[in-house]
This record gives structure tokens, C-alpha cells and sequence, in this order.
């Protein structure tokens, strides 16, 4: 094996020493020696023109043999030297000289040691730790060595002139003197014909592009003229290897046969404090116990700081998950003491256990929840009869299951998870209540369809504290204030819980007097709403009618505001996260929060309301860690749909409400997935994040990123809930959730259900012909990533060739790179233009949807064209612009016609004026498109409102249909108990999509699948084509 490496045949060696040596002889110093580095360094062919009494070697290399010899020879020669047994990503060299290297050829790195440079990509140790051999080894010399001359195979080089940025740094990509083209043959002589390049760099270099590139026509030909190629006097050249290093003795303390052992709470954390080294000896050992071992297999992963089996018990959140928390931390201190120490407990933590005992047993609990059972499949009978609908096995998932009689009845019995239990011969199945109502016909015990409470509340069970918090609520004036029944009943049920919650409300139901209310009640001195830049207008009109003192609240725009905080802060996360005294429009990332408007807000609110706070769902947006980094003390989210896009978008939510990893929300974000058997062992410990992913997410394939994160990262993701009844679960004690249908809502709003329409519209034979050439080329690309391993390299690329789909779809006029542009109006966009001014003249109000700024305009010159008075409302505008236009043209004016992009319009607008939305573009997410849908779907409406969703047959449309639809459908699923309605669908990718498509069009005019293209091209002057 040659592992990717050829030993650097002579005549290439001294060819690189011809180019360095200038440099070299020019800075030479009798005071200093001159280090020279080869970062894989083998039998030390580059080194061999080194001269003991002027040069420094430095090499490390995975071979050991040789490496040896090298050494050897080289003390025999009389050399200063340094050489490691160790590959490229083992070492961090720092004040080298003069690197010459020739790094192993395409052999993939991964090491948590790497430096992240550029050219380091996602690895199974995270960011940054993975990496292709050459690249790596370049970037390495770069960063250490005044000159570097790499020898690297010639495809590299021609990427690397082309795009240095995808392989190093800014710096760096400034530091390019040359490049040396090699004669073809050059490595003949070690069996290998590969075509080879020196790359020159070093201070006073230039960009890539402009550096000199000559070919050599034989290893003796003249070399390029260097200017400005010249060394810099330098500390000492170090290698920097990497690794682990011996810290020394864990236990420094003396014996001093004091074996008082104090026991102290530092959050969660139980500390113990000695006065004896032997004493904490003996009892770190009795408590700790051996390293961790996988018990769950050689895919787990130990959340951040697990390193021994019993540290468990070293979490007052782990004793908290015991039956009896109090005697769990009890026999903790007889262990301590059994082990020889004299344990005293700090007075506070059994104070501290029991407030938080009470706590957690209120955070635990499910809040109040009502449901729509329909045909029982929601029902909670503790026990039912029913008999197979078809011939099956009790469990088909295990081979030999006993076979179930058609003709016979079975009894059921609802056990303590929510399933449904039954024997067969002996044996027993379990079934979740979907499946059994999927597969039986339920003869006794069904639920009737109709309205139904599946969890009762706090208010039930702790009615003593309820009666406290109504009390205080009617004195201070808030049943005047939220004086729909639900509204007053949440507000009490919701300030019950202990660390916050989520409020799910549909939208129109009156978050933003709930924001209010939440900080009035508890008190608080000081307290925030956090709500979108666009939406704080509207909530301004919220405070205003309302009975609350101006006094007592202010719209924070500027950092004087932070030092005199009053009782209610509104304040918008851009500016939340925005560094003081940076423009709010900066673009740069924030990297320290502590500058931020949130940094100054840190630890000084009491209640903190974050409305529309799906955004949350993204843990590691500036505007999350801005929210995190306040650090309230009690958070409540307000959000119509915690689920944002994909059910695991609940992960990062629930953590940032009710704690990460606790006894209460045992789910971790960044800690583990608690569970009360870590008291005895954390042999079977895991990441919070790998224990969701594995319970609830559906995937076909993931990189490690997605593994890693959950949020970043390749991946395809079925949009759909694995465990449904443990998902109910979960969210259970944290959101308390309402909608419009539901009898506590109705008797106070109502709003009429709308209708919802798709419209195929044919295809023009011309638009066809573009977007079968787009599509085909997305075909072929995306066959290639699948065939080949480079799915999580190529993640930018599809979801650009994706995009271009799109477009050739739905905007063709916009472009696509490679394909030009489709500038006639196609046949969607003549529809809506026709259905736009029909409506108008019938006298309605219009909303249509698009997904892009430009298209928007372009229907709107088309529209003005036509006399149809319209206006755009999209991100392209300031904020203040477009919403004083919206109030004064369209909702409150004659305007009878928004042209919308999606985005613009999904978030806290109330557009009751319209009863008609065209949705021309479809979006990804579905809840995009139903918060956009809901704009109009409020207490004031009216009328019917109508949805029509604008399709071309087969298109990309089809594919979106589908994806919000599983999306919409796992979220009702999972916070409105809805049987799933996509549960049994197969769910279509989009290769898949466009592969039907484009086989049915072959079908339709009977030719070979690769000849539709040329047929609908050939026939595109026919006009519209029917699929």
C-alpha cells in the first residue's frame, strides 16, 4: 500500500530546491539556522539537499520505518531535527521557514485534532474534522512557513488557481508567486503517470489568477522569476503535534485523615468539597465507579462530559426523576459515608429538593387539552372489543406471529402508555389506538365522534393553586382584559407552570393580549415581548387598547432604553441581537452576545413573552441565541405552529421553554435524553439530540452533519412522526394548545371555514420544452451525486438545481444559469391575470401569493396594463413603506388587488378584507403557506374565504402539494390528535416526481422517454399542450 503517497522522485526534488534556494541564501544568518518542514516526509528525498550547518529539519510521516531511518541518518549527518510518528492532521506547525511537500494524494482525513481551515469539511467529530489529504497539507505549509512549495497533482491545481477559496483562507489566497506545470512522465520512475504541478507561495505573493503559470518542457528548463520571494527572520520552528497530553495526578490534596466531605449544590450540579486527599479517593472511586462503557451499541454517543458510570447521581435532576426524589439524594450521602467520608450537606439543597420536587411534578403534568375524536380513533377506553378488518398475523413485524381469526372478537385493554394490549394464544401484543383502529373493527367501547378532553389540567389537579392565581389575576383587572372564557382560563393554567410554556393558539385568537397578561400577572418588574420587526406595530396597537399606563411600557429602539427598563419591553429580535452601536442592516454574524441589546437585557427580566417563537426552532440563528443569551426567569413562546416545518423542529423549542435535559423535559438539546436509570448507571446514556432523531424523525439517509445537529447538514426527511403517541406525549405538559373548532374557542370566535381548490392549468408547449430541459439536467445530476459518495459535498449544488426547478416552473422569466431565460407570460401566469381582473370587477378584495419580489412586480406592470389597480407587498420594500401602503391602499383603501410574496405576509397581518386567495407559487413549508392563508381567516371575516392553489400538471407543483401536505398533516397529527391522513401515502421525492412525469408524457405521445423533450420542442408553436 502507498497511501496515496509516491516517494518525490530526484530530479523533482531538486528542481524545488532551485526555487527556494534564492530565498534562502539571501536571509542566511551565522546567528540562525534555517528550518525546513515536509509534512510527509517518507524516506526524506526533499530534504536531501539540506546542509547540517545551516538548515533545521522538521517531518513527520506515518511510516515508521523509514521515518526511523531518516532520523538516524539525519543525527549521524549532524542535523538539528524533529521527526514525528504521526500523519498530517496530528501536528499544528508554527515559524517555519520553507516547506517543501509532496502530501499523500486524495486520502480522506478525519481527526478531531484538524485545524479548521477551508478546505475542512463536516466529519464524524463535527465541524472542521474531515478533510482530503493534499488540500489539508497545503493549507497547513501556508499557514506555517514563510515560503512553500507543494508538489500536488494537476486536476487540484486547476481548481485551486480557479477557486482558492474553497480551500483556503482569505490571506492565504493572496500568497500565490507561481505555478509550475511538470513535464508529462515526471513520476514514471515510481510507476505512476499522474500529472503533476508546483505550486509556489509566500509573502508578497498575489491572487491565484494573476500569478505567472508556465509549463516545463523538462525538469532542466529555466524556472520563473520570483519577485518579492524572500524569508523573515522567525522565532523558533515547532511542530506542534497534537493529542493527548498527561495532565498529571488527578488528586493533588494531602492526606490529612480529615474525611469531612461537604456536599454542595452548583446549579443542577452536586459538588464535593474534601479536606483529605485519600478521602476523595475513596470516594470518588465508590461514586464514580469504572469509565463509561456503550451498552447501546457502537453507534452511541455519550452526551458532553459523560466519562464515568456512576456520575449520575452527581445531577440533582437525575434524583429528581426517581419515584422518590428525597431518599434517591439520602442513599446517595449513605454511599458517600459507606465509602469512609463524614458527609455534610449544605442546608439549601434539601430545600432546594423540596421547591424543585413540586416544581417538576407541575412541569410533568399535561396541560388541559381538548381534541375532535372522530370514528374513536382518538377515544381513551380502558378497554375494547373488536375484531379484525382483514386476514393478519398479531404482529406482522415478527416472524411467526399467531394468525388472527376474522370471525372473532378480541378484547383490549389500555395500558398506562396509551396503548392498547391484547393476547393471542397466550402471548402478548401491543397496539398504538391508530393501529388498532386501522386494522380492527371495534365492536364495544369505541369513543363517540365529537369533542373530548384527553388531559384535564393543572387547574384539576392543583385547585388550591389555580383559586390563588384567578384571585390575583381578577384584582389586578385581567378577566376584563382577556374576556373570551378560554383566554382568562389558559392565562391561569399557563402562569401555573413553573418554567414556562407554549402557547399554541390558532391564529385570531388573541396572543397578543396574552403577552401582556402572562407579564402583568406574575409581577415582574421587569418584563419583555420579543416579537418579528413587522409585527411591532401591531402589537403597539394591542398596548394601546389596552387599560395600561403608557408609563409602564416602551418600544426599546435605542441602548439608553436598557438603563431605564420599564414594567413591559417590546423590542424586535432583529435588534435583540444586534451589537450596540451597529447598524441594524449589518449583514455580519453576531459572535458575541454579551455586546448585543440581549447581553445588556441578560438576567434582569422576570417574564419573557416571544411571540411567533417557531423561529426558536432554529437553535443556532443569531435571533435563538439572542433569545437564550436574556436568560429570563420564567419563558413563555407564543406560536400558532410550534411544529415550523418538520416535526423535530420541536426539539429546540421545548428545550429553550421548560428546561434541557431535566426530570421535567427529559428530552436534551445539548444535554442527553435524561432517564431515571442514569441513578444507577450512564453505561446507557445518549445525546438528547441522537435519542430524538431516533424516536420520532423519519429519514432514508443522513450525513453526519444532520446525525450531529438535527438542524444542519444532507439529508431526505419524510415529514412524519415515528412514534406518535410518544410524541403526544412529550408535548403534552408544554403546549397548551387551542383551535378554532374546538367549543371553548367557538362560543367566542367565529370563523368560518374556508374552501380550498387546486386548478390545473395545460402547459405551453414552449414552457414545457424549458422546463424539460432544466428538469433533465437535474436528472442527470442527481443520479450522479446518488451513485457516487459525495451526497453531503454536493448539498449547495442540488438545492441550487432544485431551486432552478422551481423557477423554470413558476417564474421562467427569472432565469436559470446555463438555460437563459423563458420570457413569454406562461400559462399559470395568464390565468391568475384573467382571474385577477374578473374579480375585481365583480367587486372583491384579492390576495395573490407568489414566491419571488420580481414576479410580484411583473404582474403588477401586466396588471396595469389591463387597468386593475394593484399594489406589491414584498421584502424588496422597508417595512414601515410597505406597511403604511398596506393600511392606507389596501385594508383600509380601494385598492382591490395584493400582489404578496409569501414570506412577507405569514406573520401577525390581519388582512380580513379579502375573501379571495390565489396562490400562485407554492412554498416549501407549510406553514409558510397556512400563516399566509390565515391573514384573512380572522374574528372579523365575513365571508367565505376561497383558496385556489394554481397547478401545471406534473410539475414541481405536485411535489410541494405533497410535502406541505405530509407536513400539515404530521403536525395535526402530533398537536391535535388528527389521524394521520398520509399515514399508509407513499411518500414521492422529487427525482421521483419528475421521473412520472416525464414517463407519462412518454406514454401520452408514444415515444422513448429521452425523445420527449424533442418531440415537445419540435411542436412548440402548437400553443398549449393538455398532460
Amino acid at each position: 500500500m502507498h497511501l496515496g503517497q509516491f516517494f518525490t522522485p530526484d530530479e523533482i526534488a531538486r528542481v524545488m530546491w532551485r526555487i527556494v534556494e534564492p530565498a534562502m541564501l539571501a536571509a542566511e544568518s551565522q546567528w540562525r539556522k534555517q528550518s525546513i518542514m515536509d509534512n510527509s516526509c517518507g524516506s526524506g528525498r526533499l530534504l536531501q539537499y539540506a546542509d547540517p550547518q545551516k538548515h533545521i529539519l522538521l517531518g513527520v510521516d506515518v511510516d515508521a520505518a523509514p521515518l526511523a531511518r531518516l532520523g538516524e541518518v539525519a543525527v549521524e549527518a549532524g542535523f538539528e531535527c524533529e521527526f514525528e510518528h504521526c500523519g498530517v492532521e496530528s501536528i499544528q506547525p508554527r515559524n517555519v521557514d520553507v516547506a517543501l511537500i509532496n502530501p499523500p494524494f486524495s486520502v480522506h482525513l478525519e481527526s478531531p485534532t484538524l485545524k479548521p481551515y477551508p478546505c475542512t469539511t463536516y466529519g464524524k467529530y463535527g465541524p472542521g474534522t474531515a478533510a482530503v489529504s493534499h488540500a489539508y497539507a497545503l493549507a497547513q505549509a501556508v499557514d506555517a512557513a514563510d515560503i512553500v512549495v507543494a508538489l500536488l497533482p494537476r486536476s487540484f491545481v486547476d481548481e485551486l488557481v480557479a477557486n482558492p477559496t474553497l480551500y483556503l483562507d482569505e490571506q492565504m489566497c493572496g500568497l500565490f508567486h507561481a505555478v509550475i506545470d511538470l513535464p508529462s512522465g515526471s513520476f514514471r520512475e515510481e510507476g505512476t503517470e499522474v500529472q503533476v504541478s508546483l505550486v509556489v507561495m509566500g509573502h508578497m505573493g498575489r491572487l491565484a489568477n494573476l500569478a505567472p503559470r508556465v509549463k516545463l518542457q523538462s525538469l532542466d528548463d529555466p524556472l520563473p522569476e520570483l519577485r518579492n520571494f524572500r524569508l523573515y527572520n522567525r522565532s523558533a520552528a515547532k511542530l506542534g503535534v497534537v493529542g493527548v497530553e498527561d495532565e498529571g495526578p488527578s488528586i493533588t490534596l494531602p492526606v490529612t485523615g480529615n474525611n469531612t466531605v461537604r456536599i454542595v449544590r452548583d446549579g443542577r450540579r452536586i459538588k464535593l468539597r474534601y479536606a483529605c486527599g485519600l478521602t476523595m479517593a475513596k470516594v470518588h472511586n465508590a461514586i464514580l465507579r469504572e469509565a463509561v462503557m456503550k451498552l447501546l451499541g457502537d453507534d452511541q454517543r455519550f452526551p458532553k462530559g459523560v466519562k464515568y458510570e456512576g456520575q449520575g447521581v452527581l445531577d440533582l435532576e437525575v434524583h429528581l426523576a426517581q419515584d422518590d426524589p428525597m431518599a434517591s439524594f439520602n442513599e446517595f450521602v449513605a454511599e458517600v459515608r459507606s465509602a469512609g467520608g463524614s458527609p455534610v450537606v449544605d442546608p439549601g439543597i434539601y430545600g432546594y429538593l423540596k421547591r424543585a420536587i413540586g416544581a417538576t411534578l407541575r412541569q410533568k403534568t399535561p396541560l388541559r387539552h381538548v381534541i375532535y375524536v372522530e370514528n374513536g380513533v382518538a377515544g381513551d377506553a380502558d378497554s375494547l372489543e373488536a375484531r379484525p378488518r382483514r386476514p393478519q398475523v398479531a404482529d406482522p413485524k415478527v416472524w411467526g406471529s399467531p394468525a388472527l381469526s376474522i370471525d372473532q372478537c378480541y378484547h383490549f385493554a389500555r395500558a398506562e402508555d396509551g396503548q392498547y394490549a391484547f393476547e393471542v394464544k397466550g402471548r402478548t401484543f401491543r397496539l398504538t389506538p391508530e393501529d388498532l383502529y386501522e386494522r380492527f373493527e371495534v365492536v364495544a367501547g369505541a369513543a363517540k365522534s365529537g369533542w373530548t378532553v384527553v388531559h384535564e389540567g393543572l387547574p384539576a389537579k392543583y385547585p388550591e393553586q389555580a383559586a390563588q392565581w384567578r384571585s390575583r389575576a381578577a384584582q389586578m383587572g385581567l378577566d376584563k382584559v382577556l374576556s373570551w372564557g378560554y383566554q382568562y382560563d389558559d392565562l391561569i393554567e399557563l402562569a401555573m407552570q413553573p418554567k414556562g410554556a407554549i402557547a399554541a393558539w390558532d391564529m385570531g385568537l388573541g396572543k397578543a393580549r396574552l403577552a401582556t397578561a402572562l407579564i402583568t400577572l406574575h409581577g415582574s418588574k421587569h418584563g419583555l415581548i420579543a416579537t418579528e420587526a413587522g409585527l411591532v406595530e401591531e402589537m403597539v396597537i394591542e398596548l394601546e387598547g389596552l387599560p395600561i399606563p403608557k408609563t409602564d411600557w416602551q418600544v426599546i429602539t435605542k441602548p439608553e432604553q436598557l438603563m431605564a427598563l420599564r414594567r413591559i419591553n417590546v423590542i424586535s429580535y432583529e435588534r435583540l441581537r444586534m451589537e450596540i452601536g451597529r447598524d441594524a442592516q449589518s449583514p455580519n454574524r453576531t459572535k458575541r452576545m454579551r455586546k448585543t441589546y440581549a447581553g445588556q437585557l441578560r438576567r434582569r427580566i422576570g417574564v419573557a413573552v416571544f411571540d411567533e417563537g417557531d423561529l426558536l426552532c432554529n437553535p443556532t440563528s443569531d435571533q435563538a441565541r439572542a433569545c437564550e443569551h436574556v436568560s429570563p426567569k420564567k419563558r413563555f413562546v407564543l406560536t400558532a405552529t410550534p411544529i415550523a416545518n418538520y416535526p423535530r423542529d420541536m426539539a429546540p423549542i421545548q428545550a429553550f421553554t421548560a428546561g434541557d435535559g431535566t426530570a421535567a423535559q427529559p428530552w436534551g438539546w445539548r444535554r442527553g435524553k435524561l432517564d431515571p436509570v442514569w441513578r444507577k448507571t450512564m453505561n446507557v446514556a445518549q445525546r438528547g439530540l441522537d435519542a430524538f432523531r431516533d424516536t420520532f424523525v423519519c429519514t432514508e439517509w443522513v450525513t453526519k452533519e444532520f446525525t450531529d445537529t438535527l438542524t444542519e447538514g444532507a439529508k431526505r426527511e419524510i415529514p412524519r412522526i415515528a412514534n406518535l403517541e410518544a410524541y403526544r406525549a412529550m408535548v403534552a405538559p408544554l403546549i397548551k394548545r387551542r383551535i378554532v373548532e374546538e367549543p371553548e374557542v367557538s362560543a367566542w370566535v367565529k370563523i368560518i371555514k374556508e374552501d380550498r381548490e387546486i386548478i390545473e392549468v395545460p402547459w405551453d408547449h414552449a414552457h414545457l420544452a424549458y422546463y424539460l430541459k432544466v428538469v433533465e439536467e437535474f436528472s442527470n445530476y442527481y443520479q450522479q451525486v446518488k451513485s457516487g459518495s459525495g451526497r453531503k459535498n454536493n448539498l449547495i449544488a442540488i438545492l441550487a438545481r432544485i431551486r432552478a426547478v422551481s423557477f423554470a416552473s413558476d417564474f421562467p422569466q427569472y432565469g436559470v444559469e446555463g438555460f437563459g431565460a423563458y420570457t413569454a407570460l406562461t400559462t399559470k401566469q395568464r390565468w391568475v391575470l384573467d382571474e385577477l381582473e374578473r374579480l375585481t370587477a365583480e367587486g372583491k378584495k384579492t390576495i395573490l401569493y407568489a414566491e419571488n419580489p420580481r414576479q410580484v412586480e411583473l404582474l403588477h406592470s401586466h396588471l396595469e396594463q389591463r387597468g386593475v389597480e394593484s399594489m406589491t407587498f414584498h421584502g424588496g420594500k422597508p417595512i414601515k413603506k410597505r406597511t403604511k401602503e398596506l393600511n392606507t391602499r389596501f385594508r383600509f383603501g380601494d385598492c382591490p388587488v395584493l400582489l404578496a410574496t409569501l414570506g412577507t405576509t405569514q406573520k401577525g397581518l390581519n388582512l380580513w378584507q379579502a375573501s379571495e386567495v390565489l396562490m400562485l407559487g407554492r412554498s416549501w413549508s407549510a406553514t409558510t403557506e397556512e400563516q399566509a392563508i390565515h391573514r384573512l381567516l380572522r374574528p372579523q371575516q365575513k365571508l367565505k374565504v376561497r383558496v385556489r392553489y394554481i397547478h401545471l400538471p406534473g410539475g414541481i407543483d405536485i411535489y410541494k402539494d405533497q410535502l406541505v401536505s405530509f407536513k400539515r398533516d404530521s403536525a395535526r397529527a402530533g398537536l391535535d390528535w388528527a389521524t394521520p391522513d398520509t399515514e399508509d401515502a407513499d411518500f414521492l421525492h422529487l427525482d421521483s416526481v419528475i421521473g412520472r412525469f416525464v414517463d407519462d408524457m412518454a406514454k401520452l405521445h408514444n415515444v422513448a422517454r429521452h425523445d420527449v423533450r424533442k418531440l415537445i420542442e419540435a411542436n412548440s408553436f402548437k400553443g398549449v399542450v393538455n398532460v
